[in-house]
């Protein structure tokens, strides 16, 4: 079995392969680069994954998506118009290669930690609200096109224990086998 792990962070797929049974026939393809936007991924798309031989396809993004500006416009880098017709583009086209797509809704940003770690360094911004409407598109696409929902940003409010880094954009090495549990949870 391949699964070619699309856009997700460097750290997960390393995660999946290794709690994934030893003795199994199962590869892990990483298709994903760290600080891809949607727009980036259709750009690189057939070379990045259709062109390659899997039997099921992850897709893990939208916080780059969500990022803006911290000027007096708070533009962001994708429109949720935009992000929707990228994210059901990317996802239909995976779902005509193979059967099986699993969509994973993307976790919170924690604002004043992301803020307090960068502080001058950029002028991004990150919104709750942004997040929440990025995460209500993979929902609404995932119900559409009837793939398996992980839906990460609801599972981990039920966590007691912080799944982000010290930056509170990335997860931490907590939150990525977390993730990669629920996902081999999925595949098994």
């Amino acid at each position: 079995t391949e699964i070619c792990t699309l856009y997700i962070h460097e750290a997960l797929p390393i995660f999946i392969h290794s709690l994934w049974k030893e003795g199994n026939d199962r590869n892990v393809l990483d298709a994903g680069i760290s600080g891809d936007t949607t727009s980036d991924l259709i750009n690189r798309h057939y070379a990045a994954a259709l062109k390659l031989d899997f039997d099921m396809a992850s897709i893990f993004i939208g916080t780059n998506d969500a990022r803006g500006h911290h000027d007096r416009y708070e533009i962001t880098n994708t429109s949720i118009p935009e992000f929707r017709r990228n994210y059901d583009y990317l996802v239909k086209t995976l779902q005509e290669k193979v059967p099986e797509v699993i969509t994973i809704t993307i976790p919170p940003v924690n604002v004043e930690r992301f803020s307090a770690f960068f502080q001058e360094e950029n002028n991004y911004l990150y919104r709750t609200e942004t997040i929440h409407e990025i995460n209500t598109v993979i929902r609404d696409i995932s119900a559409k096109y009837k793939t398996i929902l992980v839906d990460f940003a609801e599972e981990i409010e039920s966590y007691e224990i912080d799944v982000l880094d010290e930056d509170g954009l990335h997860l931490s090495l907590q939150g990525h086998e977390i993730l990669a549990g629920i996902l081999l949870e999925v595949l098994d």
